[in-house]
Order: structure tokens, then sequence, then C-alpha cells
């Protein structure tokens, strides 16, 4: 399982602060996209209008839609002014959608892993606020009182269960998801910043999942 660290990636980040600091009397709005499920998250933004007197257009996306979304969008000159995703989207840096953060605006209680995270090429792109995200699993107990401790009881459960009720689910067509598959056959993607796909443990993965698919184990949708 693999952790992700949730980001404030500095489309515009140093504006954000300008503003903040700013005189003039017609404030300036600022949109923020963010993909963080929990429905309190736009509240909590809300308190930076709060303190500064700045108004705030939040925007909520899934995260599996992120990536396409805003590199369309950015081809339009709409780019928000701050997006508030995982570090995983740290890549999007590679259609310049991103300023690079001053290593003097971060702060001296960051973890070095939370930093890490962050960092592409030496350059930093956003600044680390939730450490965790790890990968779960979770089951419904009117379905069945034991969780499956590997894929061949999980599809045993399955004769068990009416048709209609699908076994398992998550962001198919998603690569965060798909990470553990790779190291479960005992290798890593990246070694030393380097990718680490034309291997074995990656053919098996591709194959073992996508078998899942075709066996109706998992819905791609």
């Amino acid at each position: 399982m693999k952790s992700s660290i949730y980001s404030i990636f500095s489309v515009l980040l140093l504006s954000m602060t300008s503003f903040a600091q700013s005189e003039v009397v017609e404030r300036p709005r600022l949109s923020i996209v963010h993909t963080h499920e929990n429905r309190e998250f736009s509240e909590l933004l809300q308190s930076f209008t709060d303190e500064t007197g700045i108004a705030l257009d939040i925007i909520w996306m899934d995260q599996a839609d992120l990536k396409s979304r805003i590199i369309n969008i950015s081809q339009l000159n709409q780019v928000p002014d701050i997006i508030i995703a995982p570090s995983d989207n740290i890549g999007l840096s590679d259609y310049g959608l991103f300023s690079e953060v001053p290593k003097e605006l971060l702060s001296k209680d960051l973890l070095p892993d939370s930093i890490t995270a962050v960092t592409l090429n030496d350059k930093v792109y956003g600044v680390p606020i939730i450490h965790g995200n790890h990968l779960l699993l979770y089951y419904n107990k009117t379905l069945t009182q034991h969780p499956p401790e590997s894929w061949q009881k999980l599809i045993e459960q399955k004769q068990q269960l009416p048709e209609s009720i699908e076994l398992i689910s998550w962001s198919f067509m998603e690569m965060y998801w798909f990470i553990p598959f790779i190291t479960a056959f005992g290798e890593v993607p990246l070694i030393k910043d380097k990718p680490n796909l034309d291997t074995p443990a990656m053919r098996q993965a591709l194959v073992f999942v996508w078998q899942q698919a075709k066996n109706n184990i998992v819905d791609i949708e």
C-alpha cells in the first residue's frame, strides 16, 4: 500500500499570499478546485474568506477526472488559481500548470517525506497539508461477517451472493489503484526517480487485473 499526501499545488499560490497582504479596496476572487471527498472541506476553506475577506469560488472535482479536465481547461486559459489534490498529480507540472513554491515559504516542521512527495526535478510545486490517504478495504457486514483475506476467498464469496450484488469495486482506470498490484508481484514502479515499468511484475499485474474484469469480479465502470 502506498500513502499519498494531499497538497496545495501552487497554480497561483504566490498570488494568494500577495492578495492577503494587499491594501486595495476591491478584494479579488480566487478559484479553488479540490478533490477531497469530505463534505465539510469546503466549509473549512470558507474560513479563509472569513479571515481575509477574499472571496473563493470552490469547485469539487472527482479525482479520477482531475487530470483530463485540468488539461482541457488549461487549453482555454481557465486554469483555477489553486488545486488541492493528492501529490500523485505533481506530474501535471509537465504541462506548465503549476508555479514553483519558494522553499522559504515551507514550514520547517514539515516531514522530509512530505516535501519529497511534492518535489520534481529539485523544484517544489506544492504545500503538503494532509499526510496519509492509505488504501483501505471496506466490506458490507450485512452480506458477510468475514472479510476476505485473499483474492481466492473473495472470489469464493461471489458464489454466495445474489447476482445483483457487485463483488468489489475501485477506480479501475486510475493508476493509483493499480500500483499495489505491481508491488504484489514483487516490483516497484519507480527506482531512484526512474521508471521501472518493463518488468515481469508489470506484465503479471496487468494480466491479473484485467482477468478480474473479464471474469466479472470487478466492474470496469
